[in-house]
């Protein structure tokens, strides 16, 4: 199936964050916090507001390995949940972190019915899209051959229009010598017949 979003005007929206500033600089200070997903990445305005409105990427987190630390040791998914400005229930989170160059994503869903919640954690494979796809070693390889290519090529144009300048020269001097040629022929015709006629 292909789903189809539709942004109004296909503008960027009024931006709600899932923090707010005070805690937002704790998040970061103390647990390690990068920033959220929608500044991670750059996007045209409506692919950008399509992602926020579908898959509320401006609410989600990006840490670290120091993020892992505070989820394992300092409870880190209790204080994103806590509710904040006036609000008495807990709230839904997302945060992505790293350990040992592995990712993972923390998830917690507050149920509708109990209002607990409830914490699910999905390892993050390697982007297969945006991941490195040329080996750096080949490709600076091929950018040299190439470069050297270049050069050859460039090289082999100078001697060809050397060459060609030296044919044209000398076709140039050939024809120059036969028109001289053909002219010194009819002077001499004209000096035979003058001379046939004295005689």
């Amino acid at each position: 199936p292909i789903n189809i979003l539709t942004v109004k005007d296909g503008r960027l929206q009024p931006l709600e964050r899932m923090y707010s500033e005070n805690k937002y600089q704790i998040l970061k200070s103390e647990h390690g916090v990068v920033g959220y997903l929608d500044e991670s990445f750059t996007a045209p305005d409506p692919i950008m507001q399509a992602l926020r409105n579908d898959g509320m990427v401006h609410k989600v987190l990006v840490g670290g390995d120091k993020t892992q630390e505070s989820l394992d040791k300092k409870n880190l998914i209790d204080y994103m949940s806590a509710p904040e400005g006036g609000s008495n229930g807990l709230k839904g989170c997302c945060i992505f972190s790293s350990k040992q160059q592995k990712s993972y994503k923390y998830t917690c869903s507050i149920s509708r019915y109990s209002g607990k919640p409830s914490l699910r954690v999905d390892d993050v494979n390697p982007a297969r899209f945006l991941g490195g796809g040329v080996n750096p070693a080949r490709k600076l390889k091929v950018e040299t051959d190439l470069a050297a290519a270049k050069q050859t090529a460039e090289n082999m144009k100078s001697q060809i229009d050397g060459m060609t300048e030296e044919m044209e020269n000398a076709t140039r001097d050939h024809n120059e010598a036969r028109a001289r040629h053909e002219a010194t022929r009819h002077k001499m015709e004209g000096l035979k017949k003058a001379t046939q006629k004295v005689d």
